[in-house]
């Protein structure tokens, strides 16, 4: 009977979507991280492998009341049309230590008990202010994240590491996302709708140290967002062309990972045991 049903759905045009399968189909979800994953010897590889799709699986949704600093708490409306960009501003990515509240670039957000406490949204990191306007995806270089953990990282970086023991790294500018052939600076992570949603849900996951995740409506629709905000990339020139156009090709200016030896720039990041991939 349901073999019957999933061939009338498919036969009214009505199959679901990759949305809808990340949505509500476990197996979906898992099939799509195996295979946006360009190393699985890596820590972060091997961490997600061994519990998304799994125990992950069963952590709870948590949407909390949450908003900027000093604003009304409310919580996100999961059917809201604009449920991305309003995430991107507004969910708690990650708590802070108490403290922390009054530091500019965070976000409140009731707790269990009731209580305000204070996190870190997409845009805390992933945004500035340039002339004026809110620039959504750049990077904020001027964001002090490590005095907020205790940590003598320079402005401007984070530690994404699971280890904590390497070099923290520049806070990356995301509104190329949608241009990029695969996600972080190794290229660890193959590049499409769903598995972006992925790579933030299991931020997320990691960033609350496992005990919760976030609703896959919010993952779902901060992808979409970040899809939104790529500028059009500038017209190449002949020193690009000489010099770029080998890796940076086609109307994205993006292709696959390069071998960190032929690009000649900092290794740390390729050869990195938590996300290293060599390129």
């Amino acid at each position: 009977m349901r073999r019957l049903a999933a061939l009338l759905l498919v036969g009214c045009g009505a199959a679901p979507t990759d949305g809808e399968r990340y949505l509500h189909d476990a197996a979906f979800r898992r099939a799509a991280l195996e295979a946006s994953l360009v190393s699985t010897d890596n820590a972060y590889a091997t961490l997600r492998l061994a519990h998304y799709g799994r125990d992950w699986e069963a952590l709870p949704a948590w949407s909390p009341a949450c908003a900027p600093a000093g604003a009304l708490v409310e919580p996100l409306d999961l059917a809201d049309p604009q449920l991305g960009e309003r995430a991107f501003f507004r969910y708690p990515a990650q708590l802070v230590p108490d403290g922390t509240e009054g530091v500019p670039h965070l976000i409140d957000v009731q707790l269990a008990d009731g209580s305000l406490g204070a996190a870190l949204s997409c845009a805390s990191c992933h945004s500035r202010i340039v002339d004026g306007v809110t620039v959504p995806g750049l990077a904020n270089q001027t964001f002090d994240v490590g005095a907020i953990f205790g940590a003598s990282w320079p402005p401007g970086h984070v530690d994404v590491s699971a280890s904590g023991t390497e070099p923290p790294i520049a806070i990356a500018d995301l509104r190329a996302v949608s241009l990029q052939h695969n996600l972080q600076a190794s290229g660890e992570v193959k590049n499409d709708r769903v598995a972006l949603a992925i790579r933030i849900e299991t931020l997320v996951i990691t960033s609350h140290g496992g005990v919760l995740r976030p609703p896959r409506e919010v993952t779902l629709a901060l992808a979409d967002y970040l899809a939104t905000l790529a500028p059009a990339p500038a017209p190449p020139n002949a020193v690009f062309e000489a010099h770029c156009a080998s890796c940076h090709a086609g109307e994205a200016l993006s292709g696959p990972p390069v071998d960190a030896a032929t690009v000649g720039t900092d290794p740390r990041a390729a050869a990195s045991p938590d996300r290293g991939t060599g390129g």
